[in-house]
């Protein structure tokens, strides 16, 4: 009778100290690493934030026109981690989709889980017929 009791309250403990720590410990994870312009989109009407890795003065020549975008060139990404949320979507952008896989990489060494990859960047973006500006404010 005491193994019986021990026994179930061993499995207690350990079913309630796993469950307290996925709850707290666990990130919000995205469900794709690479998603197309028209998944970005579509995310971009939510909560997503869009990151766009290009330097500047690419920005001024034409940038994304969506509400949630920010601009954290890739080399001072590295610097900038703490303007990143881990509490929402982040899809990172550039003009191809090379800068932005890189910074996808780099932000997954450093524990994001929340972020996907836009394959093909502005120019994909623009072949879709998505919103684009001229200039960037930000």
């Amino acid at each position: 009778m005491k193994n019986s009791i021990a026994s179930i309250l061993a499995f207690a403990c350990i079913f309630l100290y796993s469950c307290n720590t996925n709850s707290t410990q666990k990130k919000p994870k995205s469900i794709k690493e690479n998603i197309t312009v028209a998944e970005a989109y579509k995310l971009l009407q939510d909560d997503a934030l869009l990151i766009d890795v290009r330097e500047p003065e690419e920005l001024g020549e034409e940038s994304y026109d969506v509400r949630n975008v920010k601009n954290i060139p890739l080399g001072d990404l590295g610097l900038n981690l703490t303007e990143i949320p881990e509490d929402k979507h982040v899809i990172l952008a550039c003009q191809k989709g090379g800068r932005s896989q890189e910074a996808f990489d780099i932000l997954k060494t450093k524990g994001f889980t929340n972020i996907s990859n836009m394959e093909g960047g502005m120019n994909a973006w623009k072949e879709a017929g998505l919103p684009t500006k001229t200039g960037y404010q930000h």
